[in-house]
């Protein structure tokens, strides 16, 4: 990035706001990657679409987008250009029967805030690592529910940085589909329907979610959320597959697959981000091999990777610690 561009954001933003060099692995649930050439804090959808905006100016693109960091693996090369850290744009309210939030609200916040005021429809957030922007990037789904049932409109910055307002046709969402993907515009807030519930029943199904991923520990160990999509030809879950080929506790000295959900690949704090990649890759050959299965995977690879060979064994005590 240009000196002159670095200079125009300094001078238009806070300088909390603008930081040059800055370490992208605090904000991302693996903690691990580089640096952000020049990373970007933006407070609200305003402050997001004046950054774009003169990004655009100096024909300068967004390398990369972050909210909580859940489902990304960030190259220990770090990231050139503009990355957008949206985690503090956590503004939220209700009109009506939609709660209208800015795209940077924890997933499990909004959960929590409609429970309040006894509104059912949002439970299925609850212990969801991630914000309502990567939310409804990723079509986010769990316990029979997805983010595309319950979005009423999402607010979109385009590369520009005019504001537009996108109504959902329920044909652009999928399984870890939605339209947002490949398109260069940010969501930078939604409105999601939600209805009058039993406060009671509302708090003890968000409890029952809480618990069922407390009992598989996945807030007690460093991981992205899972790394492969359910494969398309329904054989069985990513995270069935990769246990019935026995490969909880497979890995190398700090990187390895969880024996709580075989679908994360966890590390020790002291892996790099070329290691857990050639693990999630050594992982889905093996898969292949032994069932004919091809997995997809459900992180997203942020930066350059270098093909770097590890040495992988399994360590059946790590297979069976949850």
């Amino acid at each position: 990035m240009e000196a002159e561009v670095k200079n125009a954001l300094k001078n238009q933003f806070s300088p909390d706001h603008v930081r040059e060099s800055c370490p992208l692995a605090p904000y991302t649930t693996y903690r691990v990657g580089g640096r952000g050439e020049v990373v970007l804090f933006p407070h609200d959808a305003d402050e997001l679409s004046r950054m774009v905006g003169r990004l655009a100016w100096f024909d300068e693109p967004v390398s990369l987008i972050l909210g909580h960091g859940a489902n990304v693996l960030v190259s220990d090369e770090g990231i050139p250009g503009a990355t957008l850290v949206l985690r503090y744009m956590d503004a939220c309210r209700f009109d009506g029967d939609l709660l209208v939030a800015d795209a940077g609200l924890a997933a499990d916040t909004a959960a929590q805030v409609a429970r309040n005021v006894d509104r059912t429809g949002l439970e299925f957030l609850a212990g969801l690592p991630g914000t309502l922007g990567g939310a409804s990037f990723m079509n986010a789904r769990a316990f029979d529910h997805d983010l595309g049932g319950v979005l009423e409109w999402a607010e979109l910055v385009e590369p520009t940085g005019r504001v537009k307002t996108y109504y959902p046709n329920p044909a652009d969402f999928g399984y870890k589909r939605s339209p947002f993907m490949g398109a260069a515009a940010i969501v930078s807030r939604v409105a999601l329907r939600t209805w009058h519930g039993d406060g009671e029943a509302i708090e003890a199904a968000m409890e029952r979610h809480r618990a069922a991923r407390r009992k598989r520990g996945e807030d007690r160990v460093l991981s992205c959320g899972c790394v492969f999509q359910n494969p398309a030809t329904r054989e069985a879950p990513a995270g069935r597959l990769i246990d019935e080929c026995g490969l909880k506790g497979y890995g190398t000295d700090h990187a390895w697959v969880y024996a709580g959900h075989a679908n994360f690949i966890i590390h020790d704090g002291l892996a790099t981000a070329d290691e857990l990649r050639a693990l999630f890759l050594e992982v889905r050959r093996l898969v292949e091999e032994r069932t004919g299965v091809r997995l997809e995977p459900e992180v997203r690879f942020c930066g350059a990777f270098p093909d770097v060979v590890f040495t992988f064994h399994h360590d059946p005590e790590r297979g069976r610690r949850a």
